[in-house]
């Protein structure tokens, strides 16, 4: 989960995030696009939990990074290549929590993110470059596949659009740099573009750039306090449809809904003896 910590996130989400019946409007108030971030994230945990077989975190490890980009380093070159990616991710970007299936501590960190108050300007390659290298496909300034063959994504979050590193177009072209990496890595990157940067100005091409270059989904939403209940249904997998069927019997079930991370579940009668 990447989540956007840069000063813009302080606004008004335009939904109801901490549920008590009124819409505040004001800057760095209850309802702002960053506490919308960060309930979605809760919620997205949360139906983790209720996966089969995954209570316990046992199948499915979550990680958290935030960012908020250092104004002060911009105007300063990039080199498209792994150790620059690196280097910029450190400086721009935190792991707040490292990949963990104990989904009570990843509560307890999002609970203090809660507390912050964000600051600071967007740097997509920083953010998709920390996010890498938590899933351990970028270490010392390379980039590989990891071959252990789990599946990876990172959910990226943001009400902006590419400020850092350098100028506007620099900026654009390291994101896109980063997101190449991150296909050819074997990591898809779901981009949700949130915010009135994204609704009221247009939307930025950046954000589903990175998406189609590895190979993720990417989300526009009206209004950034949707990403609430959208996140906690979001689908990281990419399966279509499941039939289950009874070759023997000749039953079938011509279409069984699938879980966020593609599981499923169905029951069918069984003949007498072999099936």
């Amino acid at each position: 989960l990447v989540l956007d910590a840069s000063t813009s996130t302080q606004g008004f989400s335009q939904a109801d995030v901490n549920g008590d019946g009124r819409l505040d409007d004001g800057w760095k108030g209850p309802d702002s696009i960053y506490q919308a971030q960060i309930r979605a994230a809760r919620e997205f945990v949360a139906a983790l939990r209720r996966l089969p077989y995954n209570r316990g975190g046992e199948r499915i490890r979550v990680a958290v990074v935030s960012f908020a980009g250092d104004e002060d380093s911009a105007g300063e070159p990039f080199d498209p290549s792994p150790a620059a990616l690196l280097r910029l991710a450190r400086v721009d970007a935190e792991e707040r929590v490292p990949l963990t299936g104990d989904y009570a501590r990843l509560d307890r960190e999002l609970d203090r993110l809660a507390s912050r108050e964000p600051a600071g300007s967007t740097d997509f390659a920083a953010w998709v470059g920390r996010a890498l290298a938590t899933l351990g496909v970028l270490t010392q300034g390379r980039a590989s596949e990891d071959t252990r063959r789990a599946e990876k994504a990172i959910l990226f979050l943001t009400d902006g659009k590419p400020q850092l590193p350098s100028e506007r177009k620099t900026a654009e072209k390291a994101a896109l740099y980063a997101s190449r990496l991150a296909g050819e890595a074997g990591v898809r990157i779901h981009t949700f573009a949130l915010g009135r940067d994204v609704v009221r100005r247009g939307v930025n091409p950046v954000l589903a750039r990175m998406a189609t270059q590895s190979g993720g989904r990417f989300t526009q939403l009206k209004a950034p306090g949707e990403i609430v209940a959208l996140l906690r249904s979001t689908s990281f997998s990419f399966v279509s449809s499941v039939r289950l069927a009874n070759k023997t019997r000749g039953d079938e079930i011509p279409e069984i809904a699938t879980a966020i991370d593609g599981s499923f579940y169905g029951e069918l009668p069984l003949a007498e003896g072999a099936n």
